[in-house]
């Protein structure tokens, strides 16, 4: 990656594992990136060599007045406890999702990073995916009419880690972009769960609706041969599928819906300008650091996403089940 000037915001990443390290790469292409931290020496020396940049601990890169904000990418039982560490550094912050595993720490990193006037965003980067972006704003152009039904699908096979299910891995995915298209989750719904390859959900359908809204179905899975994601938006005039298995000029596909007089209608690929996700969030995050905007993809969402699935399925450790819910009011 070309490097960029990314001013006089310095950043430093907690967490130099798998996403810790896509983030300090990114940040480096991003001239921003100015220490790296983590509990191993090993990974964490390695990565800065790598990069050319400083190699140390959470505690002294927080201490750093010369770093101005932070990505937090641990174990999820790990990033509460450090995202708040962070805010009362004064320290701007993305943290990698899910944030906590429980609402009631999100809701607290909310409070305390609004409370400090912090720049605080939760790591949904598919918000910032440019066929996610699109398809949005033929959404909210009426291009599909009046919205009747969504579909997700969102399978393969991850790292798992001991404390979260397939829902608190998976899910948070597709339910950022339904409250980012919507405003708002889905009031009411059921979720089913299957236990395949451990004691947790490996696999989990969710059926909900909005009232006097479209019926939404999302499935997710971690123990699927095969990486699939799709989004399927469909409208009183028109349906939008974004495949993210496809290539770029045909990964989102517009199409009227059929009609006695056009049975078949044609169609249409909606050209999309090829971008990463990861490289456009941090990008957004440095902007709104410096113009002390509110960032898309914030800790509040971040927040509701948290309490929907907490209400949803209250117990994470609980074996495979199903029951229906209500999300409580805010």
């Amino acid at each position: 990656m070309e490097k960029e000037d990314g001013g006089f915001v310095r950043l430093g990443v907690i967490g130099c594992g798998k996403w810790g390290r896509n983030h300090a790469s990114t940040l480096a292409g991003l001239s921003a990136l100015g220490c790296v931290a983590d509990l191993e020496t090993g990974p964490r020396e390695a990565l800065a060599a790598e990069l050319g940049c400083r190699s140390t601990t959470t505690g002294a890169l927080l201490a750093d007045p010369a770093i101005t904000a932070v990505v937090i990418a641990l174990p999820p039982a790990e990033q509460a406890a450090v995202a708040l560490q962070a805010i009362r550094a004064g320290k701007h912050l993305l943290v990698e999702k899910p944030m906590a595993l429980d609402a009631a720490s999100a809701r607290q990193i909310t409070k305390a990073a609004q409370a400090a006037g912090l720049v605080a965003m939760t790591g949904h980067l598919l918000l910032f995916h440019p066929a996610w972006r699109a398809l949005a704003a033929l959404v909210g152009e009426g291009a599909l009419g009046d919205l009747r039904h969504i579909r997700t699908l969102r399978a393969g096979q991850g790292r798992f880690y001991p404390e979260t299910d397939v829902i608190w891995d998976l899910l948070p995915h597709d339910l950022s972009l339904l409250r980012d298209l919507m405003g708002s989750l889905p009031r009411r719904g059921r979720m089913q769960t299957v236990q395949v390859v451990s004691d947790l959900a490996d696999v989990a359908s969710l059926q909900a609706e909005w009232p006097g809204g479209p019926v939404v179905d999302c499935f997710v899975s971690r123990v699927s041969p095969v990486r699939m994601r799709q989004v399927l938006v469909q409208g009183t005039r028109a349906s939008l599928l974004w495949d993210e298995n496809e290539d770029w000029p045909r990964r989102l596909c517009l199409s009227d819906n059929p009609t006695p007089d056009a049975p078949h209608p044609e169609p249409r690929f909606v050209p999309l300008t090829p971008a990463q996700p990861l490289a456009e969030q941090l990008r957004h995050f440095l902007m709104a650091i410096k113009g002390g905007t509110a960032p898309r993809g914030n800790v509040a969402g971040g927040q509701d996403v948290l309490r929907f699935i907490q209400d949803l399925h209250p117990d994470t450790m609980a074996p495979a089940t199903r029951h229906p819910f209500r999300v409580a009011n805010p």
